[in-house]
């Protein structure tokens, strides 16, 4: 809950409500603490943190601090509000993949 002094925010709808995703999720999905998406431009940014995209193999736990080497980026409007995606390998994980071309990376995690 934002404002409870707790650092982990849950995703929330436009209504305020907690977000839930259906289905089988392939990776890793967090934040950057201490970054924000400015409100200006067209569209103007969303106001929260930058997401990351983990695309390693490892499954992490909730809170976990993970350092990431960023390979991408990923420019999407969400309600007519910009909504960067940061896409990464775990620094931990980084040795497994041959390429640092992230349609190679999407290929071994039999995403595309």
């Amino acid at each position: 809950e934002r404002g409870s002094g707790h650092p982990i925010l849950r995703d929330t709808t436009s209504e305020g409500l907690p977000r839930s995703y259906s289905g089988v999720t392939y990776w890793n999905y967090g934040m950057l603490p201490q970054t924000w998406e400015a409100p200006v431009g067209d569209p103007p940014g969303d106001r929260d943190p930058l997401d990351i995209v983990d695309l390693g193999s490892k499954i992490r736990k909730v809170g976990e601090i993970v350092p990431v080497r960023i390979i991408g980026a990923l420019p999407l409007v969400d309600t007519g509000e910009m909504d960067w995606k940061l896409l990464g390998i775990a620094e931990d994980e980084c040795d497994q993949f041959e390429s640092d071309d992230v349609f190679h990376l999407l290929e071994n995690t039999n995403m595309v």
